[in-house]
Order: C-alpha cells, then structure tokens, then sequence
C-alpha cells in the first residue's frame, strides 16, 4: 500500500517549578531559552513561552513556562484484511521505556462511537524535552509523564474490537529498522471499510511564542553482517561458510541440497 503521512502534535506542556520563570526578565529573554528535545529521527517545531508574559512583567507575578512541540508528518502504511488492519510508522531511535509508559498510562487506546460506528486508533511518541536557560536545564513534562505525548490519530470507518489498547510492550511489534507494525483488531469482521490518518486538535499557542525548528538526522539502520557461519541441519554443528562446503564436517552427512548460498 502506498506510503502516507500522519501529523504529529503534541499537548501545551508545562515545567513543574517556577525556576525557570523567575530568570526571565522581560520579553527577549524567551529567546535565551535553547530547547533540547531527544525524539525519534524526524523533525519538528519547538515552541515556549511565557502565558501572559507582559502582565508578569508589570505586576512581577509568577506564571507558569509553557512548551508545545508541532512534529513533521511521518510515513506510515496501512495493510487491511476484513479483521484485523496493521499500521506500519516509520519510527527509529525511540526510546523504549519512554514509549512503554505513554502505552501504560492510557496514551494509546481505541475509542468508538457509539452514533456513527467508527473507531479511533490514537497513538503517542515520547519527546524527551529539556529547556536549557543560564546554564540550568530543566526537563519540561507533561502531567505525570516523564516525557511529552507527541499524539497522533487514526480514524476507522468501523468500529474496533475494544476500548483500550491491549498491549503494552514495544518489542511486541517494534522490527528491525525502525518500523512499527501495530495490529488493530475490528470488532466483527469487515469486508469494506476505510483507515485514515487525521490531525489532533492544535495547542494553541500564543503570537509572541519562540519557534525553534528541530533538524533531526535521520540515523540509517546499519546493514546486517553478512553470515560467516552455517550450521548442519542433522547435527547442529557450524561450520565455516564456503561455496565448497558439500559434506557436514562433523557427521559427514550431505548437506549440500539444505544450504542456500
């Protein structure tokens, strides 16, 4: 199936603390603030700021840092049978652990509805985000999470099979080179139905907000080492690999017809 995208948004975070507010004293001082976001390999727009930053200023109250991250589309593809569709993200360099717990505190569920029958796959990438002011960093987090949801959305034109993502683990169906493949089970079988990709609704983010683009290099997965070894199928002994190996130099049983080189 033909790639498409989907737009990555993530909630209006906040730091917990009010440190990093107190070292600002005016309005330019929110460019002083450098962003440090450890996220999969794909780009996006860091933005932070102040909520009612002139009032703090004239009044010297307290208010509190906010932080909101638009990421760039990410391929993904869609295979669908009358069960069951698999959606494949191009994701490397996530962090695990991170993931882990966006799926074990609810950030990834299915919900239906109940008037019109469809079904909503939402999903959730960790940015690990850091605000760096005068050479004190603070982690930015949002509610009790140890990173920043960056949400996306999937919309069904059927209902899904419950209301709640069932796994948990991402070595569940994390593959080799990145790539995501998520199985969403439908609630009866469908033999004509539709998935597509759709935006969450954008934090707003106010005019005088600083906008820090985010390049990412894209990390190229490394190419497996090519097989030195093969091993007998009768009695499991490995042997070095060689276009004149014919007999297994263990047993002596002809192996020839078992390899593929």
């Amino acid at each position: 199936m033909a790639e498409i995208a989907i737009a990555l948004l993530s909630p209006i975070a906040s730091f917990i603390g009010k440190m990093i507010v107190k070292k600002i004293k005016k309005k330019i001082d929110q460019k002083l603030i450098k962003i440090n976001v450890k996220s999969p390999d794909y780009n996006g727009t860091a933005n932070h700021w102040v909520t009612y930053l002139d009032e703090r200023i004239k009044t010297e109250q307290e208010k509190q840092f906010q932080y909101a991250y638009l990421g760039d589309d990410i391929q993904t593809s869609i295979e669908k049978d009358n069960k069951v569709s698999t959606i494949k993200i191009q994701v490397p360099n996530v962090d695990k652990d991170a993931l882990k717990e966006l799926m074990l505190k609810k950030q990834w569920n299915n919900q239906n509805d109940p008037i019109h029958g469809n079904g909503v796959f939402n999903l959730a990438l960790p940015q690990i985000t850091h605000a760096n002011l005068e050479g004190d960093t603070y982690q930015i987090q949002y509610l009790n999470l140890s990173s920043i949801p960056l949400n996306g959305k999937y919309l069904f034109t059927t209902k899904l099979e419950s209301l709640s993502f069932e796994k948990y683990d991402p070595d569940e169906f994390y593959k080799h080179g990145g790539t995501f493949e998520i199985p969403i089970y439908l609630e009866k079988s469908t033999p004509d139905y539709h998935v597509y990709p759709i935006t969450p609704p954008a934090p707003k983010i106010p005019d005088y907000a600083i906008k820090t683009k985010i390049i990412k290099e894209k990390i190229i997965p490394s190419i497996e080492e090519t097989q030195v070894f093969v091993f007998c199928p009768f009695c499991g002994a490995r042997m070095p690999k060689s276009k004149d190996l014919k007999f297994c130099l263990s047993c002596g049983k002809n192996i020839e017809q078992h390899l593929n080189f």
